[in-house]
């Protein structure tokens, strides 16, 4: 095996410091694989099973729908399909104790926007809670789990889970867009998320090596560099595994969640990609494996900025693999195309809201984040297939499609899926 590493810019913009290949970076929800790696560790000691509730290993868990809280399964905590609404990040800054048993007792009220299975959801709250599942079953701490069980055997000298050890290291501090100055870049607020998140993904910090690590020890069946099992082939294969298909959004891949992992799979190639990406505050991270090339890259960054990820990753998997990611250009709406006022209205989530509206003869859709640290986007949506569309910003620079749900008796959409997530039309959300 060969790694390439290289580092360019600021740790800080404040210190001037600049970063190095060592340098260790909040990786945000790429811990999720970690989490989802160590519950398969107990699934392979015979201590968890995927299909069991989660009540079974976890007597306090507890939502707002007590027949969801009786049937959501370990496994659909996994690969997003619990239906709770995710994105749920209290302030905890300032609290003490186990912040993350105290998180899952604060999601006692959190509202269901599916029924547990029906859909795909991308969900925060759910790797928490399986965090605290972790802490449960083990008897210790998700921190010293992670470092006894995936540091440790992995020989990963520059990874950090506790927020305490971070003075050790050459560390990034995160950046954001800065509306009301001319410089383009501030410092992030806070240093963290919510704390009660940590196993979905608000304080695991690392180098890119060390990462690559990581994800060399899945491409090498679980097994160590030095040759020791850390987790069994049959694992590592079950997490790779199709588990569920996503809303169809790409002309160039299809996607679906595995357990902790995404994948996709190249229409053209047929190739496959198992990947997660990471965004917290003011960093963005991206993992991608490509199995059939025993290849693995990561980028982490550590200043938040819409569609710049996808662009360096793109230009990455063009120059590593030869497979272009880049989506082909739209063909403008005609008068056969789909009855456009099906899909206006408002749709909201946690951490965001689409107001859909008609605008002339095609769709404009205003974006404001609740909880990112990102300002309210206006998008021009263009049709790219039945209930699919492209999304161009003010700049008319592409950024992610986008897609709309229709139960199957309704005649408006019900959900706009975007960035992961359900957003629910308005008349549809749940109030607690």
């Amino acid at each position: 095996n060969r790694l390439h590493r290289a580092a360019a810019g600021f740790l800080n913009k404040e210190t001037g410091i600049t970063a190095t290949p060592d340098s260790i970076f909040q990786i945000g929800s790429v811990t999720k694989v970690f989490t989802a790696s160590l519950v398969m560790q107990l699934v392979d000691e015979g201590r968890v099973e995927l299909d069991r509730p989660v009540k079974h290993y976890l007597r306090d868990f507890q939502i707002a729908d007590p027949n969801a809280t009786k049937t959501i399964t370990v496994r659909q905590l996994l690969n997003h399909t619990s239906g709770m609404m995710g994105d749920f990040f209290p302030d905890d800054a300032h609290a003490e104790g186990n912040l993350i048993a105290r998180y899952v007792d604060r999601c006692n009220l959190l509202p269901q926007i599916h029924p547990p299975g029906d859909h795909y959801s991308y969900c925060n709250a759910a790797f928490a809670i399986a965090g605290r599942l972790i802490e449960v079953v083990l008897g210790i701490s998700w921190f010293t789990a992670i470092e006894e069980r995936i540091f440790k055997p992995l020989a990963m000298q520059t990874a950090v889970a506790r927020p305490t050890e971070v003075l050790r290291y050459s560390t990034a501090m995160g950046h954001v867009l800065n509306s009301e100055a001319a410089e383009k870049w501030r410092l992030a607020d806070e240093c963290y998320l919510t704390l009660g998140q940590a196993p979905a993904g608000s304080t695991l910090m690392m180098s890119a090596s060390d990462l690559i690590k990581f994800a060399m020890a899945h491409l090498n069946h679980g097994q160590t560099e030095s040759g020791g099992s850390w987790l069994s082939s049959n694992a590592v294969n079950q997490m790779q595994e199709s588990q569920f298909h996503l809303p169809l959004l790409s002309g160039v891949f299809d996607q679906f969640v595995g357990i902790g992992w995404g994948k996709s799979v190249f229409k053209q190639s047929g190739t496959t990609m198992v990947s997660h990406n990471g965004a917290t505050l003011g960093f963005e991270s991206t993992l991608r494996l490509i199995p059939e090339q025993n290849l693995a890259f990561t980028v982490l960054v550590n200043g938040v900025e819409p569609g710049v990820m996808a662009d360096i990753g793109g230009e990455l998997m063009a120059a590593l693999t030869g497979i272009d990611v880049k989506e082909p250009e739209p063909i403008e709406c005609t008068a056969q195309g789909p009855a456009l006022d099906q899909f206006t209205g408002s749709y909201e989530s946690f951490n965001s809201v689409y107001t859909v509206a008609l605008n002339n003869d095609h769709l404009v859709a205003t974006l404001l984040y609740k909880i990112d640290p990102i300002p309210p986007l206006t998008l021009k949506l263009i049709p790219i297939g039945k209930s699919v569309f492209a999304t161009y910003g003010e700049d008319d620079q592409r950024l992610a499609n986008i897609a709309f749900i229709f139960d199957e008796t309704s005649e408006t959409a019900r959900y706009l899926f975007a960035e992961g997530r359900l957003n629910a039309h308005s008349q549809g959300i749940i109030q607690c």
